[in-house]
């Protein structure tokens, strides 16, 4: 029997698709709750957040165009975080940043990271992994992107 799969379209995710889309992936309320914050709080930082166009998974990506082109962390609607190391270069500023933030995440967050993540799409985060730590990573990101701050980059 042949079955005819009809191709989906991709969709333009925002917040009130992206949490409805979380809720029917199970998530519970402690993890939509963690994802909403950090985002708020990139938006805060000024981040310019980019919404997805995942067929099956919402997702969103602050970006920093000071920092890099490409996006510095994913949020997925399945409750994976991405750290998004191999995006975060063309600069020295860049790589300082990411570096600084692959030191932070590992030393105060406890999350592992690989020794290649400069290279590899690896630092992905499940929700029972990173939820519980997001206030620590918003206080990292923070730190690194406050123009005050010794530990920060911006100028």
């Amino acid at each position: 029997m042949n079955k005819t799969v009809e191709p989906r379209e991709a969709k333009q995710w925002d917040w009130p698709k992206f949490e409805a889309d979380a809720r029917q992936k199970g998530l519970n309320d402690s993890a939509i709750q963690a994802m909403k914050k950090l985002r708020d709080a990139c938006e805060s930082l000024s981040a310019d957040i980019s919404w997805g166009k995942g067929k099956e998974t919402g997702s969103f990506s602050p970006k920093w165009s000071d920092i890099c082109s490409g996006s510095i962390l994913s949020v997925w609607s399945n409750g994976i975080v991405s750290l998004n190391f191999p995006s975060i270069q063309k600069s020295d500023a860049a790589e300082l940043f990411r570096d600084k933030l692959k030191k932070l995440v590992v030393e105060r967050l406890g999350l592992n990271v690989s020794d290649d993540y400069k290279q590899r799409w690896v630092s992905s985060y499940p929700a029972p992994v990173w939820v519980p730590k997001v206030d620590g990573l918003i206080e990292i990101l923070g730190e690194l992107l406050a123009p005050s701050k010794e530990v920060g980059l911006k100028a």
